[in-house]
């Protein structure tokens, strides 16, 4: 194996909950020349004390007084990185124990390959497996985020593409990926090596998924990957699917005002019967509740009258 030193970004806020297990899996790696860089972003939990329990020489501690937000965490780590390979990590998920290990023999197993990003179980709050999600290859990105929560590159990635960037907050990494690919060469290594975590209070959690999304079709128009007519469908289709998940959560208000965002994008999704008729019906059953309010109201002043 590479004797290269691997520096692993652990950005945190008030993520005392899962802290410990994500902690630990970074220091119990197989492979052992790694340095582990907590960057706790001015939380007011548990974290800070938890974080100094630590002995191990191999952690490197910083601090932000204030809430910045992950992309400049990530920046503050990643500025203070002395590895030839780096990653980041999140607070609520964690390693398998050969995962860095397999990463490095496959970077340097392959010189030409800039990036390596590898298959992920999902695990619920209670750290149960529910899932794998498999790494697709690269040219899916333009379609979604394909590499996942679980990869490993060069320093001279970091070298040419610089900083995230936090105009981009919710899809920072989407948006870096995607300039990363531009210069470098980016392969899937389709061996789970990391267990995600879904759960709701997760940064995209629950309704998250849709901002995320709009932040990520907005990297790919900024970026030139997509023009501003397919950007448009683009938002259209995801305040659709915003709108399907109201509807299923009985919100008629929520699923109304996402039907008319996605139809002032594009006016040709009612030719979909299913839009049509969520639409028509959030607009009567709206219009219903504020006639019974209205109704109530009413009878309310008359009885006290």
């Amino acid at each position: 194996d590479s004797e290269q030193l691997v520096s692993i970004v652990l950005p945190t806020h008030n993520g005392a909950r899962y802290l410990r297990e994500s902690i630990e899996s970074c220091l119990d790696q197989s492979y052992r020349n790694i340095e582990l860089i907590t960057v706790d972003d001015g939380s007011t939990d548990a974290t800070p004390t938890l974080i100094q329990q630590y002995s191990d020489p191999r952690i490197v501690r910083l601090r932000h007084e204030r809430n910045l937000g992950l992309p400049e965490s990530l920046n503050s780590g990643l500025a203070a990185a002395s590895g030839e390979y780096l990653t980041w990590t999140s607070d609520d998920n964690r390693y398998a124990p050969e995962a860095i290990q397999q990463m490095v023999r496959f970077l340097d197993a392959h010189s030409e390959i800039g990036m390596v990003y590898a298959d992920y179980w999902l695990i619920d709050d209670d750290g149960k497996t529910i899932g794998t999600v498999a790494a697709d290859p690269i040219e899916t990105l333009i379609k979604r985020d394909c590499v996942g929560a679980c990869f490993l590159y060069r320093r001279a990635v970091y070298a040419a593409i610089g900083d995230y960037n936090p105009a981009f907050r919710l899809a920072e990494d989407y948006e870096y990926w995607l300039r990363v690919t531009r210069q470098f060469i980016l392969a899937p290594l389709n061996t789970p090596l990391y267990y995600y975590r879904q759960h709701r209070d997760s940064l995209t959690g629950s309704l998250g998924w849709f901002a995320q999304a709009r932040v990520g079709e907005r990297a790919k128009l900024e970026l030139g990957w997509i023009n501003a007519d397919h950007y448009r469908r683009r938002l259209a289709f995801i305040d659709i699917c915003e709108a399907f998940e109201h509807y299923g959560r009985h919100d008629l208000g929520n699923t109304r005002q996402c039907v008319q965002r996605g139809l002032r994008q594009d006016w040709s999704l009612l030719k979909n019967r299913g839009v049509l008729s969520i639409w028509l019906e959030s607009i009567i059953g709206t219009s219903r509740r504020r006639a019974l309010r209205r109704i109530t109201a009413r009878l309310s002043r008359k009885s006290y009258a």
